[in-house]
């Protein structure tokens, strides 16, 4: 899976379709969820292996799935994650604005401790993190509580980038560019092309190979 990803620079959690981590574990490609598969339980397991290595960057990127991104294009996403960031927090709601504000002030929370201070409450946690996810306006991961709990861990791109030292920066066109053939590879096959944020003002990517 980790060679895949790696040619590839991108593979999606789950998809019928697109070349997928579920696909590559299953040996074929899973209609529906993964869940009811037969092989759900050693699924999840060896997917959250997978994400504390290789697969550690993950973002609601192809067709707003989870989508894990190779090591070599984490510059990349980081500038284009924060390239035109003000204008898409214009779109948010009040509740995810602010959650959006604080956590540029704290650099990275769970969501559980966002509860706990009053900040907000678990529902309208949830939905205003959703809001910020598919936004892409910070890095969005889940964790176990010391409960036994599923917690979300939201944290700011720009102490994302600080936390894995990336190296220098590309410059926007150049990591438009990198990510747009890494989307063609991924979808040479596709019956019709995805939809991508930050390619073509997040329009349909024109299929080049």
């Amino acid at each position: 899976m980790e060679k895949e990803l790696d040619r590839i620079g991108l593979l999606l959690q789950h998809d019928a379709e697109l070349p997928s981590a579920t696909a590559l574990l299953a040996g074929a490609p899973i209609a529906g969820s993964w869940w009811g598969h037969p092989l759900g339980k050693q699924l999840y397991e060896w997917l959250s292996e997978f994400e504390r290595g290789a697969g550690a960057l993950s973002l609601k990127l192809v067709n707003g799935k989870v989508t894990y991104v190779a090591a070599r294009l984490w510059p990349a996403i980081l500038v284009l994650v924060s390239a035109g960031a003000g204008e898409r927090v214009t779109s948010l709601t009040a509740p995810a604005k602010a959650l959006q504000k604080r956590l540029l002030a704290v650099g990275s929370a769970r969501g559980d401790e966002f509860v706990a201070a009053g900040f907000a409450s678990a529902k309208e946690f949830t939905a205003a993190a959703k809001e910020l996810e598919l936004a892409q306006l910070a890095h969005v991961d889940s964790v176990h509580t010391p409960s036994g709990a599923h917690t979300k861990v939201l944290t700011a791109w720009a102490a994302w980038g600080k936390a894995h030292a990336l190296g220098p920066a590309p410059p926007r066109l150049a990591a438009g560019e990198a990510l747009r053939e890494a989307v063609a590879s991924l979808s040479a096959n596709a019956k019709r092309p995805p939809v991508v944020p930050f390619l073509d003002g997040a329009a349909k990517l024109t299929r080049r190979r």
